[in-house]
C-alpha cells in the first residue's frame, strides 16, 4: 500500500496533470489464417500440423491508457530482417 501512497503524495506535490499518467500493457498476437479450429487431416490422427503456428507469424500490440481515463492509440510491433521491415535513415 505504501508505493501507491508514495505515488499519490508525488502527482499532488508536483501536480502532475492526470492526462500525463499512463499505464501500458502489451500482448502478443499470433496470425493464423483460418484458425486453429479446422484442419485436412484424416478423423483421428495422432498428428497434426498446423501450418503458421509460430512466432514468424505474430506481432506485439501495446495499448495504453490514462489515469484521467483516456484511451490512447494503440501500437502495433512488428519485426523483420529485411530492408522493407525498418525504417528508413534520413540523413
Amino acid at each position: 500500500m505504501k508505493p501507491f501512497f508514495d505515488l499519490f503524495f508525488l502527482i499532488y506535490i508536483e501536480q502532475i496533470y492526470k492526462t500525463l499518467i499512463v499505464n501500458c500493457d502489451q500482448t502478443g498476437i499470433v496470425l493464423v489464417p483460418g484458425g486453429a479450429d479446422y484442419t485436412y487431416e484424416e478423423w483421428g490422427a495422432k498428428q497434426v500440423a498446423i501450418h503458421g503456428w509460430d512466432e514468424n507469424h505474430a506481432f506485439t500490440l501495446l495499448i495504453s491508457i490514462t489515469i484521467s481515463s483516456e484511451l490512447l492509440p494503440t501500437k502495433s510491433i512488428w519485426t523483420g530482417k529485411t530492408e522493407y521491415s525498418l525504417p528508413t535513415l534520413l540523413y
